[in-house]
């Protein structure tokens, strides 16, 4: 199990860490569960009239390194 971590990306706001991390089996997971995570903020904008473009999830290893950023917009079909 490797720990990722998902911080939240706002166009024009500071970046929101996630400090704590979650384990997951392995990166394809871990990117999994950020992009559905990056689909219900992005539908939490939508609802609150707030917009989607600049809202991202940002994935990182426990090294800090950044290894994929899932832009909300894109995680519809």
């Amino acid at each position: 199990m490797s720990r990722y971590f998902f911080h939240i990306l706002n166009e024009g706001s500071a970046p929101a860490l996630n400090d704590e991390g979650a384990e997951f089996e392995d990166y394809d997971t871990a990117k999994h569960e950020a992009v559905e995570s990056a689909r219900d903020l992005a539908v939490d904008a939508i609802k609150g009239r707030r917009k989607v473009r600049g809202l991202a999830i940002e994935i990182v290893d426990d090294c800090g390194k950044v290894l994929d950023t899932i832009q909300a917009q894109e995680t519809f079909d």
